[in-house]
Formats: structure tokens, C-alpha cells, sequence
């Protein structure tokens, strides 16, 4: 496949994955929460795992090497939300 035929094919399933949530949300699905809604498909989280694991696939880094990034970045997102907003 070329990549322009990827990207419509990509695109063609993000269209019908929205739809699907969409159409779910409709109906009183258990698994259709408010939280579920609220958090819906996302995307980036999919083309970042995807990413990652070619990368990890051709031997630039290690998962145990991802994994010690992941953790360092979501300790500063904590750290980040626990800090007091001051005002300016």
C-alpha cells in the first residue's frame, strides 16, 4: 500500500470509530458512562503506541528504556498538577 492509501484508510476508520462512539453513546450502553464519553477515542494515545513500538521493534530503544521516560514524564504531569496556581 502507498502511504496516501494508508492515510485515507486511516482516516476512513477514525470517521468510523467516531461514528461508532457516537451511535453507542446513543444508546443507554453500560459501557457508555459519562467518563467513557468524556475520555471518547483517543487518537493520539493510538499513533503514539504505534510509534513507539516500531521504534522499539527497530532497536532504537528498549521497552524498560520507554518505560523509565513514560514514568519521569508522568511524575512531572503530577508534579505540575500539584503545584498551587498563583496569580499573576
Amino acid at each position: 500500500m502507498t502511504y496516501f492509501t494508508l492515510r485515507a484508510r486511516y482516516l476512513e476508520i477514525v470517521k468510523r470509530l467516531h461514528s461508532l462512539v457516537h451511535f453507542k453513546s446513543l444508546s443507554k450502553a453500560p459501557e457508555f458512562s459519562s467518563h467513557a464519553l468524556r475520555a471518547g477515542i483517543n487518537l493520539a494515545s493510538l499513533e503514539s503506541s504505534a510509534t513507539t513500538d516500531l521504534l522499539i521493534a527497530k532497536g532504537y530503544f528498549t521497552k524498560e528504556e520507554w518505560l523509565k521516560k513514560v514514568v519521569a514524564y508522568a511524575e512531572r504531569e503530577a508534579d505540575n498538577y500539584e503545584t498551587p496556581m498563583t496569580l499573576q
